[in-house]
């Protein structure tokens, strides 16, 4: 199992709205990793994917990291946006082992949707009467 971290941080809301410009310029450098990266490489093989991400996305997250640690600058440490950004520096590694193997994504959305099936349609999952686990509600999370 190869740990790695997610692009999302402790208080997305109260980070975006208590800086709403510094915020969105981070929130738009991100989306560029997804509509000039991510979707061109969609139907690589790992290996091939691994290499575009480092031609490619590898010198957009290191000018992402450039504007986050110059916002850290411009930033106290009791601001929302500050505590994202510390939160984001301090898991820099793991947000940039997506580019060392193709295999991984650069979130976690499929897990965190699946997670959110499972709190809002518990009842579905494990059928707490009969005491049994549903294989059928189970496929759906995959």
């Amino acid at each position: 199992m190869i740990p790695r971290s997610v692009t999302h941080h402790p208080c997305p809301y109260e980070a975006a709205t208590s800086r709403p410009k510094e915020a969105t310029d981070v929130l738009a450098r991100i989306a560029r990793l997804y509509h000039e990266v991510e979707t061109p490489c969609a139907n690589m093989t790992p290996e091939e994917r691994r290499c575009f991400r480092q031609e490619h996305a590898a010198p957009l997250l290191a000018g992402i990291f450039q504007k986050i640690e110059e916002l850290r600058r411009q930033t106290t440490p009791s601001e929302p946006l500050r505590k994202a950004i510390d939160y984001t520096l301090n898991q820099r590694k793991a947000l940039c082992r997506y580019l060392e193997d193709g295999r991984l994504r650069p979130d976690n959305n499929l897990a965190e949707n699946a997670i959110t099936f499972c709190n809002l349609f518990p009842d579905q999952i494990f059928n707490e009467q009969r005491r049994q686990f549903s294989p059928t509600a189970a496929y759906y999370l995959i």
